[in-house]
């Protein structure tokens, strides 16, 4: 990403350096879009079919002529599309013309200019209708581009002269140059911030008539094992399926803007980034007809570290996070998505930044639905959903942290310096050499600002976001944490291995457990008795860390009503790209393990960035509706996208809608706790909450919060 001035002489300096980006962008007059625009691709998901079909532009304001419509499409590096190219696609081009019909993108019975004719979507028919065009009829009609961008995978897309597209925000002059693929818009590695100074608050970003190249990820934030990481890091990545011109509600029938998906990654708050292939929004805005955007935040000691009596006060990370929703709120509309419509999504340590959010008066207001994956809580994962004291906080990670770093001085002052000096990769590295993951500083703590409180409130509609959620964990979440060899192959060493660590609350609860051996069996499933004693130890962890809190939380906050509608799940089936297990442990399809992070390539639908295979007949249709469940609650907040939709969407979507009408709807939580939980497979099927009685002997009883709302 590169910013340059264009106003003034603050351009002059950098013009012979700019001269290739300059020729390609143009002024901010010559590039204003001629048109709001679509990027159709009728999207079934299977990559391996990707190459049979083709993607269209559709230019939604009128053009009077075939010249007018040529030199709009021009502006794209394109051509309108010919009859016989609609034809060639007319199995496609009818469905995707059915659906823009149903948005009201296209009204109903409307011609759209091709070079050579006008096609419709007759609605009796289901056909599509050509009428004859020529050079010198006078229309007023959407015109229909080729687009000719093969791309689809992350690490192969690239900006080129022929793709390259941008866009002008009139409210700051700011230019934006991204560019397109076979499925999408993709403008990457935004900055959202002012470029904060080491553990200060960023700011969002306010320049005004800069020209941002946005064609290229920017590095991930500072971590271990990730040369490219840096401390320059607080960039934002955006796909979208649409973008508006100047004045472009007025050629549409409806709100043109799409809903925002706003995600934060895991990675336990010392990894990830925001250009994780995994989490590439390319298939989930063409399929889901959503905005995605997918931010970098500070991580480790450079995000969560906070000493007392500083200036050094923590949750760098959790306020990057809130920066970033805010830039996507005064921006976004630029980019077609709605600002008044974000939904935010997390996956672990994500979905306990999700969880934060939905507390945090500085957040509050600023979304309208929230998404929770496999947070952790319960006892071995606490630290992530119960917020210390900032001196808490210091006297766990941040005291053994001066030290490893070498920075223990007589003089706060002296040492807040030291720190300063050091490079960034060292204030990690050398933490990280003697100390675990667990011994960087990571904690969300109750700094008075962004975190008020020792939790979320989730009894207490007063004192959280009051808005709809999502909220749920795969079937064994935990296993991928611990050590398929500590488990043994008894009873009792599989218990032991995850209950008998005196140091965490659960240590309270292995003699219950160990004596109630209906609950707590031996699996006897297979030959092998060492992976049979793994498995009891992965349900128990997965219980203690994952399911019995979440399960706990979905139903306090539906008791209590804290927010309008509460929607819980367990994954059933995964897809494992990495972990710390071997990928044959975490294969569902195998009758293993359902893992932490299963669920993320379904959700995203990027299989096709991994070229991973389609294990089975049900993975490609298990990923079409997990996408659509998610998708439908991005757009209407509720994981049940309408028969009416599916049906508009056309063959793609059509085993969704299958498997919707034969399994029924994904209900919410019932205050009564019954058939509250989606268990999401291939066929899902509604349920009660799962492994309630293990759970209350686990000391994690159903009723967790509304008891203890303290």
């Amino acid at each position: 990403m590169t910013a340059f001035s264009l106003f003034g002489l603050a351009l002059l300096p950098i013009l012979a350096n700019a001269a290739p980006l300059f020729a390609s962008l143009g002024t901010p007059a010559s590039r204003v879009l001629p048109s709001s625009v679509s990027l159709l691709f009728n999207n079934n998901l299977n990559y391996t079919q990707d190459a049979d079909h083709s993607s269209f532009l559709l230019l939604h304001s009128p053009q009077t002529n075939i010249s007018e419509g040529q030199a709009a499409c021009s502006w794209f590096s394109e051509s309108l599309l010919t009859a016989e190219q609609a034809r060639g696609n007319a199995s496609d081009l009818t469905d995707l013309l059915r659906y823009h019909t149903y948005r009201g993108d296209v009204g109903a019975g409307q011609h759209i200019m091709l070079a050579d004719a006008t096609v419709a979507y007759n609605a009796e028919t289901g056909k599509l209708v050509f009428l004859k065009l020529y050079e010198d009829n006078q229309v007023s009609a959407p015109c229909l581009c080729t687009q000719s961008d093969r791309q689809t995978l992350a690490s192969q897309s690239n900006a080129t002269a022929d793709n390259t597209v941008s866009v002008i925000d009139p409210a700051t002059g700011n230019a934006y140059n991204g560019y397109r693929n076979l499925k999408s818009f993709r403008f990457l590695g935004i900055p959202y911030s002012n470029g904060p100074g080491r553990w200060e608050y960023a700011q969002v970003e306010g320049s005004r008539g800069e020209v941002f190249e946005a064609t290229s990820f920017a590095s991930p934030c500072t971590q271990t094992a990730v040369e490219r990481s840096s401390e320059d890091c607080l960039y934002l990545n955006i796909w979208t399926p649409y973008l508006p011109a100047p004045e472009a509600e007025k050629h549409l029938s409806k709100k043109p803007l799409r809903p925002v998906f706003f995600y934060l990654h895991g990675g336990a708050f010392v990894s990830g980034e925001g250009s994780d292939p995994m989490g590439e929004g390319a298939n989930v805005v063409s399929r889901g007809d959503v905005v995605m955007v997918f931010p970098n935040y500070r991580l480790s000691n450079l995000g969560f570290l906070n000493i007392p009596g500083t200036n050094i006060t923590g949750n760098y990370g959790i306020a990057d996070q809130m920066t970033a929703l805010e830039w996507v709120r005064q921006n976004i509309e630029v980019f077609g998505g709605d600002p008044n419509h974000i939904v935010i999504h997390g996956d672990s340590a994500g979905a306990a930044s999700v969880q934060a959010m939905l507390h945090s008066p500085v957040a509050r207001g600023k979304f309208v639905g929230a998404i929770i994956s496999s947070n952790p809580g319960g006892h071995y994962g606490n630290e992530y959903s119960r917020y210390l004291t900032p001196e808490a906080a210091y006297n766990k990670v941040g005291i053994v942290n001066i030290q490893q770093a070498g920075c223990v001085k007589d003089d706060l002052a002296e040492t807040v310096a030291c720190l300063k000096a050091l490079p960034a990769k060292d204030l990690v590295a050398k933490t990280f050499a003697t100390l675990s993951n667990d011994s960087q500083a990571h904690y969300i703590i109750q700094d008075g600002h962004y975190i008020t409180s020792e939790h979320l409130q989730v009894t207490d509609p007063s004192q959280v976001a009051q808005v709809p959620i999502m909220i749920g964990t795969t079937a064994d979440d935990g296993a991928p944490f611990l050590n398929f060899n500590d488990s043994g192959t008894t009873r009792k060493q599989a218990i032991d291995a995850v209950l008998a660590n005196q140091s965490n609350p659960s240590a309270a609860f292995e003699a219950a457990v160990s004596a109630d051996k209906a609950l707590f069996p031996l699996p006897t499933a297979t030959n092998n008795a060492s992976l049979n004693a793994f498995n009891l130890t992965a349900t128990i962890f997965t219980d203690i860390t994952f399911r019995c809190v979440g399960q706990a939380t979905a139903y306090s906050a539906a008791k209590h009503r804290t927010f309008p509608r509460v929607y819980s799940y367990q994954f059933l089936r995964t897809y494992q790209q990495y972990f710390r297990l071997p990928h044959e442990v975490c294969d569902s399809r195998l009758g293993s393990f359902r893992c932490h992070g299963g669920d993320l390539l379904y959700y995203f639908g990027t299989l096709d960035q991994f070229g991973s295979p389609y294990r089975d007949g049900k993975d490609l249709l298990f990923g079409r509706l997990v996408m659509d469940h998610w998708t439908s609650f991005v757009r209407h907040l509720d994981p049940n996208p309408s028969k009416e939709y599916l049906a508009a969407r056309g063959k793609a979507y059509k085993t969704t809608a299958d498997a919707l009408a034969k399994t029924g709807r994904w209900e919410p939580v019932d205050v009564a706790g019954k058939r509250s939980l989606r268990l999401l497979d291939w066929p899902s099927r509604q349920s009660d909450f799962d492994r309630v009685k293990q759970c209350e002997v686990e000391g994690l009883p159903i009723s967790t919060y509304w008891e203890n709302s303290g």
